[in-house]
């Protein structure tokens, strides 16, 4: 396997250039499958990042290297840096060790706006669903993902990062509290219902809201508040629906505004209402914040808000990180073996085979040679077995090369 990721983020870039890369996300990872010698490629977009991870063949030492060969897999990773830089902003490129430290840090929130915040594994394998639905899923990005929702799961457990508030939205309902009735007695219009509009309507029930109204100008409002245990509202209710509400929170992103000053003047006349725009790009028109009694609350301000962090917690989910790299790197390498193994399993059998034929031939009718063929079929198990095992602890000490040589040197076998 070759990890590539093209990143794009909010500590890096800023919000603005994450907000054009998210514009091109649409497809984009069939796109990039179609490239040569791109055997997978999966898309994380979120409010504060765009990630897009890459399983690029040509690189000469695999997932824990350092270089990019001068042949094929140097040129896919220019054409895919080239492809992600037509929005206006040139990603970041990692690869080997480093992409896969930045993803496993990601699902633990260490990279997030609020470090901890744990909706953003849940983003990350919903990602993974989305390629494997498109057909862009490689079974080695599979397995860093599977990797990844380990290595959350333990920090998560092992230390206090992903406690109470330590989301974007906990960040932004406890910011939009300070305008608002008391949560629990709040009518809330959801704009939106893409990956994030989940974890939204958690956090509100988490709260004690009750009176939750979801729209979507795509027309899967119906569908996902008969999940959600919501109402639905259609165009025509919309501005209905947001005059009769306290709060909106907007996670749509799709570059076109949700609410505009048409939609909320007329909402607010003689009242107030707080708007929550968590989309990185925007969904509520800037003339919006200057209307009277409008509250508006958007991820600029939930990142200066964010809740500081212990220092040990955050070593304590490092260490826990690099940990897991290694523990997948060795795994990797030893499955790098595995056609050595099958090769030396594939050797032993076919000299058993000959010699079962030979006894068969030479004392044919004789009932014991189906014990002494059980006999060999058992010795030939023996004999793998050592290698086996030696295999595996040659992959974890990184000699796997030294490994593959004696083989050749001892049985003359050569695997692909």
């Amino acid at each position: 396997m070759s990890l590539h990721l093209f990143s794009v983020t909010h500590s890096e870039q800023g919000l603005d250039a994450v907000a054009r890369a998210a514009r091109r996300t649409r497809g984009l990872g069939e796109v990039l499958r179609a490239v040569d010698h791109v055997e997978g490629a999966l898309v994380l977009s979120t409010c504060n990042r765009v990630d897009v991870y890459t399983d690029i063949r040509g690189h000469i030492d695999g997932i824990d290297g350092d270089r990019i060969d001068g042949g094929a897999g140097g040129e896919t990773v220019g054409r895919v840096s080239a492809l992600l830089s037509a929005s206006g902003v040139r990603p970041g490129h990692h690869e080997g060790r480093e992409a896969l430290t930045h993803l496993f840090s990601t699902a633990c929130g260490l990279d997030s706006m609020v470090v901890g915040e744990r909706e953003i594994i849940g983003q990350i394998r919903r990602a993974a669903e989305t390629a494997k639905r498109e057909g862009c899923l490689s079974g080695p990005l599979a397995r860093v993902v599977e990797q990844a929702s380990l290595v959350s799961r333990q920090v998560a457990r092992e230390t206090h990062l992903a406690g109470d508030g330590r989301s974007v939205v906990a960040v932004a309902l406890g910011l939009a509290e300070e305008s608002l009735p008391p949560l629990p007695t709040c009518r809330v219009v959801l704009v939106g219902t893409g990956s994030y509009a989940g974890a939204v309507v958690a956090a509100l029930r988490g709260r004690g809201v009750r009176e939750i109204g979801v729209h979507s100008a795509s027309g899967r409002a119906a569908r996902f508040a008969d999940s959600h245990g919501l109402s639905a509202v259609d165009d025509v209710a919309f501005s209905g629906a947001v005059a009769g509400s306290d709060l909106v929170v907007c996670c749509r992103g799709n570059g076109e505004p949700a609410l505009t000053r048409e939609v909320v003047a007329p909402a607010v006349e003689g009242g107030r209402l707080t708007v929550l725009d968590l989309a990185i790009t925007c969904d509520v028109a800037r003339e919006v914040a200057d209307l009277p009694g409008v509250t508006r609350i958007d991820l600029a301000q939930v990142r200066e808000a964010a809740p500081a962090t212990s220092a040990l917690d955050e070593e304590l989910a490092w260490n826990i990180v690099r940990n897991g790299v290694e523990d997948f790197l060795c795994e990797e390498r030893a499955r790098g073996l595995d056609p050595a193994i099958v090769a030396l399993r594939m050797h032993i059998s076919d000299a058993v085979e000959e010699e079962v034929v030979r006894m068969t031939n030479r004392h044919a009718g004789i009932t014991s040679d189906h014990e002494a063929e059980r006999a060999l079929r058992h010795l030939a198990a023996r004999l793998v077995h050592e290698p086996s095992r030696r295999a595996r602890e040659a992959a974890a000490q990184g000699r796997s090369e030294q490994y593959l040589e004696a083989l050749e040197m001892v049985f003359g076998i050569h695997p692909e």
